[in-house]
């Protein structure tokens, strides 16, 4: 960033380039930005963006530092954990007759729990004004889960051959087709390829939409009742919003929709010991066997983790291959 003896428009100049790189960023991005900003924040609480263990006075180019932060819903680290000042300075004049907090690690606000620590090193061996400034920052990457997405219409029915839907759907998408192909040879030179192709794909889409039904999501769970699942899709109108009824509604909803899953489970259970119970007393031990291995199935994260006789994680190919022969020679001997 430069300098105090710069004007302000290179400041300005250099926000602006920033902003525009941060226009690429997601909102669910994690976002840490670092360096030389050439702005003293100082000391005092700035809403969620500065802290109250900052250094000295803050100046014009502190105030455009928190405006931008602001702006980007950004948090300044350094300032929010409590250390002594000597570990607060990031860089010292000439001579050492100044320290100031220049240097900054800005971080989005929505990752704040997973900063840990900031601070200067002073001891640092750097051939610098500047104090190396770290951060012990806990990365947690999550897994994004991919939602299933329902499909517009039921295009199993269209694998029937003798599907009433099916037949339906031809004759409709085959006259439809053939009209709009007499279309275009009459009006050839005003419709582009591109209007054609928009057109022909929402023939196609509309048409399906009217012959055939819309396939129906069948629920996780068996037990689970249409009037369960309807219930759910209604207490879902009251869940954001924060007025009394809205709650009241919400809440009443859940307690009954909880009772309702509970019965759902207790006859589920009940029909499943009876055809346990019919299977065995007509000698069918495999259907039986089969349905009990259904309700005691667990399903197990398989661990590819080597621990040593002492319980430390191996980490090393060779000694692991080491424990597994130790283990093995271990295991003929009390055979």
């Amino acid at each position: 960033m430069p300098t105090g003896s710069h004007p302000d428009d290179e400041i300005e100049k250099m926000y602006d380039n920033i902003d525009t790189i941060l226009d690429a960023v997601q909102d669910n991005d994690n976002l840490i930005i670092m360096g030389d900003f050439n702005a003293v924040v100082g000391e005092g609480i700035e809403d969620n963006i500065v802290g109250k263990f900052g250094l000295g006075k803050r100046n014009k180019r502190g105030d455009r530092l928190v405006q931008f932060c602001k702006k980007n819903n950004l948090f300044i680290s350094n300032t929010i954990f409590q250390q002594p000042k000597r570990r607060l300075y990031t860089c010292k004049m000439p001579g050492d007759i100044g320290r100031y907090q220049i240097d900054y690690i800005l971080c989005k606000n929505k990752y704040r729990s997973q900063v840990q620590l900031c601070k200067t090193l002073p001891g640092a061996d750097l051939n610098t004004d500047h104090n190396l400034l770290i951060t012990t920052y806990n990365l947690e990457v999550r897994k994004n889960k991919r939602k299933r997405k329902p499909k517009i219409v039921d295009l199993i029915k269209l694998k029937d051959k003798n599907s009433d839907g099916k037949v339906q759907y031809s004759n409709k998408i085959g006259n439809k087709l053939e009209v709009y192909k007499n279309n275009i040879y009459n009006n050839e030179h005003d419709i582009n390829i591109e209007l054609r192709w928009n057109n022909i794909r929402d023939i196609i889409i509309n048409t399906a939409e009217e012959c055939l039904e819309k396939e129906k999501i069948s629920p996780r769970k068996e037990w689970l009742t249409k009037e369960i699942i309807d219930l759910m899709i209604e207490r879902r109108k009251y869940k954001n919003k924060t007025d009394s009824e809205s709650l009241y509604n919400y809440r009443k909803l859940t307690n009954r929709i909880t009772t309702m899953c509970r019965d759902a489970k207790e006859r589920e259970i009940v029909n499943n010991c009876d055809k346990i119970e019919d299977f065995m007393r007509k000698g069918s031990m495999n259907q039986a066997y089969s349905i009990i291995r259904q309700l005691e199935r667990n399903y197990k994260t398989k661990s590819t983790v080597i621990l040593d006789e002492t319980g430390n994680m191996l980490l090393d190919n060779k000694e692991v291959a080491e424990r597994w022969k130790r283990r093995i020679i271990q295991r003929r001997r009390v055979k």
